[in-house]
């Protein structure tokens, strides 16, 4: 017989796994939508600025400011540290493959002023 505490654990299990599963398709849905022409394309990237903003909020920067740009910016830094070297190292050589100089292209110099880890 099962305990209540494992029952619990099982239902909270099975629907992570659900919701984690229908967010992966929702996520693919909208990538796709990205790259439509018109307002439904327009609507899917903003989409996607709205989730890369809050990511960049969420690691402690600027609500404001993508993680491209900021990523951008420590690549461009005289002496970024080595965690910032390699942090952004790692995530502009992934976006170059879909777009070439992403990072350095996406620096907004007048963002970044409110980031809590500049």
């Amino acid at each position: 017989m099962k305990t209540i505490g494992k029952w619990i654990w099982d239902r909270l299990g099975r629907w992570s796994k659900g919701i984690l599963r229908e967010l992966s398709v929702f996520m693919l849905i909208m990538a796709v939508l990205a790259f439509m022409p018109g307002s439904i394309g327009q609507w899917a990237f903003n989409y996607w600025i709205a989730v890369d903003q809050l990511a960049n909020s969420l690691t402690l920067g600027d609500p404001d400011e993508t993680i491209s740009s900021r990523m951008g910016k420590w690549s461009m830094a005289e002496d970024p540290g080595m965690f910032r070297y390699a942090t952004s190292g790692t995530i502009c050589f992934f976006l170059d493959i879909v777009d070439e100089g992403h990072c350095t292209n996406s620096i907004e110099h007048d963002e970044g002023g409110k980031a809590v880890v500049r």
